[in-house]
This record gives structure tokens, C-alpha cells and sequence, in this order.
């Protein structure tokens, strides 16, 4: 089911999957992209910007291999705002890469909540807020389930 999500912080709207798309097994693996996500604003907000793009690298392979969770698209979405490029000119790229992606509603949910992640640190969105917003695209009853039990 193709919709229309729009970017709450930001003044356009992005085509794709619906959350609701997704199983529940595939929510509970967006938690870990989720919390990727989280532990990134948090070591932006604790070190700069600019300490991301060592801190995305695996400290134990020195050949550059990325750290758990990175993947391509992450990356470049990471190098993106390191890079100081304006907040639109990454939505516009990010999103472009979401619409050419062929992949699941999973693939292309996931893409969509490190898109908002990215947005949000660059912004130097407060943690919490970050959290909030990226588990409430998995709905409701997802609002705490990073909350500490």
C-alpha cells in the first residue's frame, strides 16, 4: 500500500510505504534502526557533527568497514549533513534514493525513519524527541518500547 507520509518537521512530503505495511517482526528489527538512530543523536550532540564520520566506522577493522547497522544509504546519509550540506538538498537526495529504491515496505520504511533521523540531527533534535517521533511512524503502541522497563 503506496502513501503519502509527510515530514513533520520539514515542508514537503515524501511518497512512500505506509508503516502499517509492515509486520510486526519487521517493526521489531526497525527498533534496532530506530535506536541506531538514537545512539547517532546522542553522539552528535555529545561530540559534533563531524564526530560522526569516525564514529560510523567499526573501531575494530581499521580497513574502514562500517559498524553494526550502517549500511550504504546510512552512510551517505551520515557523510551528507557531516559535510555541511543544507537541510534540503539532503531531504531532496535522501528522498530520491528512497524512490529509486526497489526493495520491501520494510526496506523502504527503514530508509524513511534514518531520512527523519538524519533531518532531526542535523537540526541537533533533542534524543528524546528524535525517539518519539521515529517510533511513533511504527504506531501507538510502539510510542515506549525503547523506554527502559
Amino acid at each position: 500500500m503506496r502513501g503519502v507520509i509527510p515530514l513533520p518537521l520539514m515542508q514537503s512530503t515524501v511518497t512512500t510505504y505506509s508503516p502499517f505495511s509492515c509486520t510486526a517482526n519487521e517493526k521489531e528489527e526497525l527498533l534496532k534502526t530506530i535506536r541506531l538512530m538514537i545512539d547517532i543523536t546522542e553522539q552528535a550532540r555529545r561530540e559534533g557533527l563531524l564526530s560522526l564520520e569516525g564514529w560510523i566506522k567499526d573501531p575494530d577493522c581499521p580497513g574502514g568497514k562500517f559498524r553494526d547497522g550502517i549500511d550504504l544509504f546510512t552512510h551517505e546519509a551520515i557523510m551528507l549533513i557531516v559535510d555541511g550540506t543544507e537541510a534540503e538538498i539532503v531531504e531532496r537526495i535522501l528522498t530520491n534514493l528512497i524512490q529509486a529504491c526497489n526493495g520491501s515496505s520494510y526496506e523502504l520504511m527503514r530508509r524513511y525513519i534514518i531520512m527523519q533521523a538524519i533531518l532531526l540531527v542535523q537540526e541537533a533534535c533533542n534524543p528524546r524527541l528524535l525517539a518519539i517521533l521515529l517510533l511513533s511512524l511504527l504506531g501507538e503502541e510502539y510510542i515506549h518500547a525503547l523506554d527502559p522497563k
